[in-house]
């Protein structure tokens, strides 16, 4: 049931007939009224979609919202009365310590110092300097160390067998080694050396006649003249020389030094000098600054081809070497026997 204390409110009564005053001016409007609101209603829909349907054709580019900043922390007032102790905090550490990545920088190889054989001292390592390859590029040199019985050859900054020694310089009558830091001397020849030398140089030095000849050691030579030469030299002349076993020599050091020789600024080959057995050396056919440009056909213009050479004569019973001499070339043979 309709509550009609509500129904008969003064203020809803007089609502009610606002409202229906209204309604009946409404319904006593004329027709051309309607028309006219009905037009007007047509029209505003019609501009409505005219303007909707250009927006489609034509669309508006899109316009980039600019960024928003982020509003500062405000700091408020605390009110607890609670006091935040900051130098605390910051020594406490509570992220721990910051570590630096490790730099990885290219290491390049170590050149041999100026002056580091001033206070080298001679080395007590069970090591023999068996020859020396000097060049005028402090990288290009090499020598060859016998450790026992085993002998290699080595640049500057290689390692040896010996653990922490390092080659790192080639000088002509020695190589500084570096051990562990410390910088040692190796020499070509010891004092004992000089002394035997000495020795044997005082000494008469007999030929053994050819009709007692005894089965020894040999080294045989042959030099092969150089085209358009004739006498005195022999294109089939061999030259034979007895050696004793005493003056064998123990190492290519005791015969013959070598240094990169180059022409035009290009390497052609080693130039040679005698030894400590300056003797031998002349019996083998070889003569004070000769070059040498081709050994058992591996021709010596490119430093990096000697160690293929030193493990060539290892282990070849002869050697053939192309020599370069005051300008003409010649062929020298060189091998060892038994007699």
């Amino acid at each position: 049931m309709v509550d009609t204390q509500f129904l008969n409110n003064p203020a809803i009564v007089q609502a009610q007939a606002r409202l229906i005053g209204f309604f009946e001016k409404v319904r006593q409007w004329p027709i051309s009224v309607w028309k006219t609101l009905v037009y007007a209603v047509a029209l505003i829909w019609a501009v409505r979609s005219l303007a909707a349907l250009f927006w489609v054709v034509m669309p508006v580019p899109d316009v980039a919202a600019p960024p928003r900043l982020a509003k500062p922390p405000v700091s408020q007032p605390t009110t607890s009365g609670v006091v935040v102790n900051l130098d605390s905090i910051q020594t406490a550490n509570l992220f721990g310590d910051l570590v630096k990545e490790p730099v990885i920088t290219e290491t390049k190889p170590k050149e041999a110092l100026p002056g580091i054989e001033d206070n080298a001292r001679t080395t007590r390592l069970n090591l023999k300097l068996q020859g020396i390859l000097a060049s005028n590029d402090p990288q290009k040199a090499h020598a060859i160390i016998a450790d026992g019985n085993t002998q290699a050859l080595y640049k500057v900054g290689e390692s040896l067998k010996n653990p922490g020694v390092k080659l790192a310089k080639v000088m002509e009558q020695r190589v500084i080694l570096d051990n562990n830091g410390s910088y040692e001397s190796l020499w070509l020849y010891s004092e004992e050396d000089f002394k035997r030398s000495k020795a044997i140089s005082k000494r008469e030095i007999r030929v053994p006649d050819q009709t007692q000849r005894q089965p020894t050691p040999e080294v045989v030579a042959s030099a092969q003249a150089p085209k358009g030469r004739t006498a005195p030299y022999d294109a089939d002349r061999t030259i034979v020389r007895q050696v004793p076993p005493s003056k064998m020599p123990k190492s290519v050091g005791d015969v013959v030094r070598f240094s990169i020789h180059r022409e035009g600024g290009k390497m052609v080959g080693y130039r040679i000098r005698p030894g400590r057995d300056r003797e031998l050396f002349e019996q083998a056919g070889l003569k004070n600054n000769d070059i040498v440009t081709s050994v058992n056909g591996i021709s010596m213009d490119d430093p990096r081809k000697l160690r293929e050479v030193y493990q060539n004569l290892k282990a070849a019973p002869s050697a053939q070497l192309e020599v370069l001499r005051d300008g003409q070339s010649y062929s020298i043979n060189l091998s060892l026997g038994d007699g």
